[in-house]
């Protein structure tokens, strides 16, 4: 089978953090309560060659901390206005 070099983008909520925020040098900012972690689904998109376009823009996640959602939230609203959304990715009206 001939090998294309066809552009694959992969995105959406994967329910886990990304594992390049859990580094020994975040270990203790925010929640991470000294924990540096390999978070399963960031480990093998990296595994099989795909690139977090957020940490290649901004590489350091001590200065640029990869949040899309908050840790703690309070009252109505508030994790929702904080949601990735892709426009045009359904036909809800955002």
């Amino acid at each position: 089978m001939e090998k294309k070099n066809i552009p694959v983008i992969v995105m959406g909520d994967f329910n886990e953090p990304s594992t390049l925020d859990w580094t020994q040098d975040t270990a203790h900012l925010a929640d991470h309560n000294g924990l540096v972690y390999p978070w399963d689904t960031t480990e093998r998109l990296k595994q099989h060659g795909f690139v977090d376009s957020y940490r290649e823009l901004y590489p350091n996640p001590k200065t640029h901390p990869g949040f899309s959602w908050p840790a703690a939230a309070q009252g109505v609203g508030e994790t929702a206005r904080k949601t990735d959304w892709i426009k045009g990715a359904d036909e809800r009206d955002r």
